[in-house]
């Protein structure tokens, strides 16, 4: 791993653009949350309706900036460990490119949970928060997120992307071709090991910026290589629980009523 110094003023440029897109994706879905804060652009303006008004268009943008906010910082390790090793590059472009393929991919499931949120809207089953009207929903959604914390396929996506030295190792591709197909390699198994906990933000409230924030960290740790199973199978059995007792509340609550 290079130490501070022995970066090019392009290795700076590079990682400057990263922590910026991510930086300002977070400042903005902050900023849509703070009332004072509608006018700052006409962008946030857009974005500061809740789920259960805003457009497709909206939530294609607020779902964007999520991806950007959220995975880019899961894949900070794939980004620096490939930047290293193409360290007689001066000029990491074939890095660019590999976030890129990542992003594409990310892409796919903007549209997918844009239009989800929208269906979800249309049926009065979210409020304005994003978060599901109904406790026996909730319920379900973390036990399934649970149950697929211990799936094979989860376990079989997580080994690659724990360890991106593992993974270059393995899979390496050189030019701008192979970075590309390494991004788009990596985004497909990133979504098979996240998208049940992104389905989680339907739990929390897609428009709760501290439940994003949290849904973050959970993901980034579940990629670190020296305790992904470990943290795994906790996580899992913690959303289990939790759905269990949120069913038994739910179910309570009825026969109360």
């Amino acid at each position: 791993m290079k130490t501070l110094s022995e970066y090019s003023w392009s290795d700076s440029l590079f990682w400057g653009v990263f922590y910026g897109l991510v930086g300002l994706s977070w400042l903005i879905l902050i900023a849509s949350e703070l009332d004072g804060l509608s006018s700052f652009s006409t962008l946030i303006d857009s974005i500061c309706v809740s789920a259960a008004e805003a457009s497709l268009g909206d939530l294609m943008v607020m779902w964007g900036l999520m991806v950007l906010a959220m995975m880019l910082p899961t894949f900070h390790a794939h980004a620096r460990v490939h930047q290293d090793i193409r360290s007689k590059q001066s000029w990491p472009s074939h890095t660019l490119v590999l976030v890129l393929g990542f992003l594409l991919i990310w892409s796919i499931l903007v549209v997918v949970g844009a239009v989800f949120q929208h269906a979800l809207a249309a049926n009065d089953l979210i409020d304005s928060s994003g978060r599901q009207t109904s406790l026996v929903g909730s319920a379900l959604v973390l036990l399934f997120a649970g149950a697929y914390q211990f799936s094979s396929l989860k376990r079989a996506c997580m080994t690659q992307c724990a360890s991106p030295m593992h993974y270059f190792f393995k899979y390496w591709r050189d030019h701008h071709v192979g970075a590309l197909q390494m991004g788009v390699h990596l985004g497909v198994l990133c979504i098979g090991c996240c998208w049940a906990l992104m389905a989680l933000a339907f739990v929390g409230g897609t428009m709760n910026v501290f439940w994003m924030a949290i849904l973050t960290g959970l993901m980034i740790f579940d990629k670190q290589h020296y305790f992904h199973q470990q943290w795994s199978t906790s996580v899992g059995w913690t959303l289990i629980v939790t759905g269990v007792l949120v069913l038994f509340i739910a179910l309570t609550l009825e026969v109360i009523v």
